[in-house]
């Protein structure tokens, strides 16, 4: 069973992560002169070389090793605990809960 404390650790853990991971993609793109400006993207606006489909995603999570995306439940502890797709880790709440 997990604990209050360890989901806490663990959502830090994973938010300094997921932020190190965003900052390094930020860099890489502004590296080969992509424009700092956000722009929405449309599904139709994704090349289809860049698109996975379900069932191939599906065989890469029963693959292993470097084959094996890396898997994160978004949400909260309970319901990571309740049920989340097997080996995933846990990142957290996507925002703050308010009363």
């Amino acid at each position: 069973m997990v604990t209050r404390e360890v989901c806490s650790a663990f959502e830090l853990l994973m938010k300094i992560i997921v932020f190190l991971m965003v900052m390094g993609l930020a860099m890489a793109s502004g590296a080969r002169g992509h424009s700092s400006n956000p722009v929405a993207l449309s599904a139709s606006s994704i090349p289809q070389t860049d698109l996975i489909q379900p069932a191939e995603l599906a065989g890469m999570l029963k693959a292993s090793g470097e084959e094996r995306p890396v898997v994160f439940h978004v949400g909260s502890c309970v319901m990571y605990e309740q049920a989340h797709i097997p080996n995933s880790g846990f990142a957290g709440p996507t925002s703050l809960q308010r009363d």
